[in-house]
């Protein structure tokens, strides 16, 4: 009886061990590829979002990279009337948030993201002289969590120059966090190894 007790038990554990992983999947509206290939002057090039038909939702994430320290390599003429900068250093850090809002209700937030930026660098060149001009490249990755369960990694560059910019984000946001249905998973199968040893003596 006991025996028999145990195996139900087992049974029912990993079925809902199975559901719950089977739930670790990626989100499709909010994973891919996005971003503007051409970011006209003044738009922030560290800003993405994305939609969803159905509900309609939308998605959007802002991340603000701290660069450190900029090495630069200065090239001119001999009449010093042309220059030519080149400068590269590391993101630090940074901040992430984000937000998901409900389009068919005044945009009323569902969700919040708080994340950072992970690492990353910088390559930005300068041209002084009869052409004033500018080309910063930032290369960086990150990583947040929602307050609704979601989890999103990222790999992005953004780019500001004198002409515009240009900001591709890659994402993938899952559904719910791994590591919460790692913990679970655990927790299952601890019970499972409990019980066991309690009625099969």
């Amino acid at each position: 009886m006991r025996k028999s007790f145990v195996l139900v038990f087992v049974v029912l554990a990993f079925c809902l061990l199975s559901t719950v992983l089977t739930q670790a999947q990626t989100v499709p509206w909010m994973t891919g590829e996005f971003g503007n290939s051409a970011c006209p002057y003044g738009c922030n090039p560290f800003y993405v979002q994305g939609f969803n038909s159905g509900p309609s939702l939308m998605f959007d994430i802002t991340a603000n990279p701290i660069v450190g320290d900029v090495t630069w390599d200065w090239q001119c003429d001999d009449q010093l009337r042309e220059c030519h900068g080149q400068g590269s250093g590391a993101i630090t850090g940074g901040d992430v948030v984000g937000g998901i809002y409900d389009m068919n209700n005044n945009f009323a937030p569902r969700a919040t993201l708080a994340g950072s930026v992970t690492g990353g660098f910088v390559l930005f060149e300068e041209w002084t002289g009869m052409d004033n001009s500018y080309w910063d490249r930032y290369y960086y990755s990150f990583s947040g969590e929602w307050t609704n369960g979601f989890s999103t990694v990222a790999e992005a560059y953004s780019s500001t120059s004198s002409d515009g910019g240009v900001d591709e984000f890659s994402l993938t946001t899952y559904s719910p966090e791994p590591g919460t249905l790692l913990t679970l998973a655990s927790g299952i199968l601890g019970v499972v190894g409990v019980a066991r040893k309690r009625f099969c003596r």
